[in-house]
């Protein structure tokens, strides 16, 4: 059922009532705050919301001058789709260097190409609006201090750094977090998901079933903010343990362990990839066709030619 919101249309226990087995795949589809004064202002738009509306064709009223607070791959999509929205100047405030940003290092390249700006060592402290509407940004400039528990070292203010930009419209990009409030459901007896205390949905690592009998969960939604791929892998083995599940049938999921030796292999790297061809800058700026134009055919040749070792592919 398509266009059905889960906790809206339809409820978690309803769904239970319904079906025998149930997938939980929602994803981290909310978008943190930054905690800042000034965040509940008109023209501070959280970029998963942002870009979704925007993906949807949905209407999205922009300023002239657009700026997004983070470093990953969302901030990077949420400033080149302002540009594309007809933003004049996006520029991009991240409070580490850019050799601490987890966008890959190929779309800030892109996004610079395309003339947004990016501040580092950078941190909004207050939002500032006029008649309830967003219209400066104040920011404190930062120097990195010892590491952190991710491995990076830590923001710290600087002194008598602070200064107001004009702004107006502000898209905070500084990460996402689960929405379980779809569990709660209308009966109040029923039994709702487990989460972590960072919101992430506890599941059986080998069975992925959650607390409550019947109901599966994978993907981001259960580890956080990651790639495609892995919620993809989420879905299979999810499959896999359903079934079992419906036929009564215990399951523990094992990755297979493959081992290959590459015996007298070179691997020195004996011709340059491919560079991909892309729509010019000046062209693709302002619409939302595909950037990279794909391969000609005597690149995707050459390319192949440059596998390390293709004998899976002999028939």
């Amino acid at each position: 059922r398509l266009n059905t919101r889960v906790g809206v249309d339809v409820t978690l226990d309803g769904l239970k009532s319904e079906y025998d087995a149930v997938f939980v795949s929602v994803g981290a589809q909310s978008s943190s705050t930054m905690g800042v004064p000034g965040e509940d202002l008109e023209g501070v738009l959280p970029a998963v919301e942002f870009l979704r509306d925007a993906a949807l064709g949905r209407p999205v009223k922009i300023g002239q001058k657009v700026a997004v607070v983070g470093g990953g791959n969302a901030a990077i999509d949420a400033a080149r789709t302002a540009l594309r929205l007809g933003a004049k100047e996006v520029h991009i405030v991240y409070r580490r260097l850019r050799s601490d940003m987890p966008a890959d290092s190929a779309e800030i390249e892109a996004a610079i190409d395309e003339g947004i700006q990016v501040h580092y060592l950078t941190a909004p402290t207050r939002l500032i609006g006029v008649d309830g509407k967003v219209s400066q940004m104040e920011c404190v400039r930062m120097r990195l201090g010892d590491f952190d528990k991710s491995g990076r070292r830590r923001p710290v203010p600087v002194d008598a750094s602070r200064t107001i930009v004009d702004v107006d419209t502000v898209i905070p990009a500084i990460g996402q977090y689960v929405d379980t409030s779809f569990s709660e459901g209308t009966d109040k007896n029923a039994e709702a998901l487990l989460t972590t205390k960072s919101g992430l949905v506890i599941t059986d690592p080998d069975t992925m079933q959650t607390n409550v009998p019947g109901v599966f969960a994978g993907g981001d939604c259960v580890t956080g903010p990651w790639t495609v791929v892995g919620a993809i892998g989420a879905g299979r083995q999810a499959a896999l343990a359903i079934d079992k599940f419906m036929g009564g049938v215990a399951w523990q999921h094992a990755d297979a362990e493959i081992e290959r030796e590459l015996v007298g292999t070179p691997i020195e790297e004996q011709c340059k990839r491919c560079v991909m061809p892309e729509m010019p800058v000046s062209e693709r700026s302002r619409n939302f066709k595909e950037v990279e134009l794909g391969l000609t055919e005597d690149m995707a040749v050459a390319e192949a030619a440059r596998c390390f070792q293709c004998d899976v592919c002999e028939p």
